[in-house]
């Protein structure tokens, strides 16, 4: 029984030992498989775009403009698709950017159409923009004139109580009026001064790039995905060939 515990025991240890070298052995496959991954890796990459050989990109900066009716993906895509004829895509990134990708095979076609896109989209933007600036101006002119309103009525209450023939009702009257109204002017003021800066810093839409050139097929990639594939493949492979080459020969001797 020791004897046959230290044979197991003995067996089990050097496992790992015969595995690695039976790779040793079989060390052609870690060539010629993973080059056989990467030139398949290679091919799809080609294959996949090969009917669209032409990519345009457009940039375009919303600025201040939040509004959901210009600057959401869905939104733009169906309503600049009638004026590409090939593939278009809308990805709107969480740092205010547009980017417009219009895929074809004319770079002719896909420049044009990217440009009246990228064009359209820009001057909606710059409606959006004005429309709110023109709405902010309006509002801080609103506070101005209610800021001075507060103000002259401040001044009254603060009169009235510097009265000595003013009465006790009165004077409490006016006294929880002057209160009032001077919280009001600092909420006001307040508000005032966070919608001057809105304006001060108040960002317009821009267009930031537009380019047209062949379709990026990530060849690189592809290939080094092909190569890690490859790799991993060949190791389950040998392992599974290692795996029933022990299995035949236990049955053979058994």
């Amino acid at each position: 029984m020791k004897v046959g515990a230290e044979l197991s025991t003995q067996e089990k240890r050097f496992v790992l030992y015969e595995y690695l070298l039976f790779f040793w052995r079989k060390k052609w496959a870690f060539v010629i498989i993973p080059v056989i991954m990467i030139a398949l890796g290679a091919l799809a990459s080609q294959l996949f775009l090969k009917e669209t050989p032409y990519e345009g990109k457009a940039t375009v900066f919303t600025g201040s403009v939040k509004s959901k009716g210009v600057t959401d993906p869905e939104i733009v895509e169906s309503k600049y698709k009638e004026f590409v004829t090939g593939g278009f895509d809308a990805y709107v990134a969480r740092d205010s950017y547009i980017r417009l990708t219009i895929n074809g095979d004319n770079a002719k076609t896909i420049e044009s159409e990217l440009n009246e896109v990228a064009e359209s989209l820009l001057n909606d933007l710059q409606i959006q923009a004005e429309n709110r600036l023109n709405n902010t101006s309006k509002y801080v002119t609103t506070l101005e004139e209610r800021a001075g309103a507060l103000e002259k009525a401040q001044a009254i209450y603060e009169t009235q109580l510097a009265r000595v023939d003013l009465e006790l009702d009165e004077q409490n009257n006016y006294r929880e009026l002057a209160v009032w109204t001077k919280a009001q002017i600092a909420e006001t003021n307040a508000t005032l001064n966070r919608v001057r800066g809105d304006l001060l810093f108040f960002e317009k839409p821009a267009l930031v790039s537009s380019t047209v050139g062949k379709t990026n097929t990530h060849l690189k990639e592809s290939m080094a995905l092909g190569a890690i594939l490859g790799l991993l493949a060949t190791v389950a492979f040998l392992m599974l060939w290692k795996y029933l080459f022990d299995a035949r020969r236990y049955y053979e001797h058994d």
